[in-house]
């Protein structure tokens, strides 16, 4: 009876578990299919269905990303993509136990190659320049196949055992997250501040307080191309967050107070040297808001988010052999713990006044 109560908890657990996966990938395809690159490009809800795979994450991940495209877009607009996110899903559940269905270039390359022909079809029947929308439909395709490369490699649970693959892991999550802010940044708050460029702020300043000047500048490159990319702007949001943080990084041991005056600073200067100070005033309200936001957060916060944009030590890349002899320990010591579990329900003793069972 206790094993049959142990292993209807378990796979309660696991459904619940399950569910909650299958949610966060609902969320985050639709917060992907919702995202613009120029206006009218919208491949990552397409990549988060081939990132997800097959199963009950990938039915939810094609719930989240049709269901966006066709709440944000246009009517025609958004069914080419969500018949590509189909298309995505059937190919994958059909080959899905095809030897080259396994390889990690399989869904990115059937994003990409499906993405392309729908947009092919779409520009010969859309009715306008058809080498304008020959090439848009092939830069769609082209970014559709790399984000599904990279979120399926932020997304992998598995453990890193060299550091090669755990600076690829690192590379993809970053691009996940400038992808996730991208989308974020249609979000405005009295159409002035974006709340996707203030998180993206956020991120660039811990990344600049806690790893230094060149960590700083190489999130505020990534992350300000993403929003030049979203937002059509010809380098100015690059300039706005890489410069402030490789400048701000250098007074990073002095405070939060000082690494945010020299941060402001020298974000004014950027955007004043690009020429959107006057025209636009939008990046300083965001970067006042970040700043403030900044300053209120909890000190332990900062110390586990800067944990993450931390420089890698040599060696670190090794230490999967150490996580792996952890975890099977870990394995055997609860393997043992639910034989003890098991031994002290079966060995609890009733006093039946049978004397024979003291035999």
């Amino acid at each position: 009876m206790a094993v049959r109560e142990t292993s209807r908890e378990k796979n309660a657990a696991f459904d619940a578990a399950a569910a909650m996966a299958a949610g966060e990938r609902f969320l985050a395809a639709f917060l992907f299919a919702a995202g613009r690159i120029g206006g009218s490009l919208s491949p990552f809800g397409v990549s988060a269905c081939a990132a997800s795979g097959t199963g009950l994450r990938g039915a939810a991940a094609l719930a989240g990303a049709c269901l966006g495209y066709l709440a944000t877009g246009e009517l025609d607009w958004g069914i080419r993509r969500c018949a590509a996110a189909v298309a995505v899903f059937t190919l994958l559940f059909i080959f899905q136990d095809a030897r080259w269905a396994r390889s990690g270039w399989a869904a990115p390359l059937l994003a990409g190659l499906v993405m392309a022909l729908t947009g092919a079809i779409g520009a010969f029947a859309g009715g306008g320049e058809l080498l304008d929308e020959l090439t848009s439909a092939a830069c769609e395709a082209l970014l559709s196949g790399l984000a599904a490369y990279f979120f399926r490699e932020a997304l992998a649970r598995r453990e890193r055992a060299t550091e090669l693959a755990e600076k690829r892991r690192a590379a993809s999550m970053v691009i996940t997250a400038a992808a996730a802010l991208m989308c974020l940044a249609r979000v405005e708050i009295f159409g002035v501040v974006a709340v996707g460029r203030v998180l993206a702020l956020l991120a660039v300043m811990t990344a600049s307080l806690k790893g230094g000047a060149f960590a700083g500048a190489a999130a505020g490159t990534a992350f300000g191309l993403a929003m030049d990319a979203a937002a059509l702007t010809p380098g100015m949001y690059t300039m706005a967050y890489a410069f402030p943080a490789l400048c701000a990084g250098v007074f990073s041991r002095f405070g939060r107070l000082s690494f945010l005056a020299v941060f402001i600073s020298a974000d004014a200067a950027a955007v004043w040297f690009s020429g959107g100070l006057f025209s636009d005033l939008g990046p300083m309200f965001e970067v006042f808001a970040a700043s403030i936001i900044f300053m209120l957060l909890p000190a332990g916060l900062l110390n586990r988010l800067g944990a993450v944009v931390q420089p890698m030590a040599p060696g670190v890349g090794e230490s999967g052999l150490r996580r792996y002899a952890s975890h099977r320990v870990e394995g055997i010591a609860r393997a043992y713990l639910d034989v003890c579990a098991a031994a002290q329900l079966g060995a609890e003793c009733v006093n039946d006044n049978d004397v024979a069972r003291v035999f």
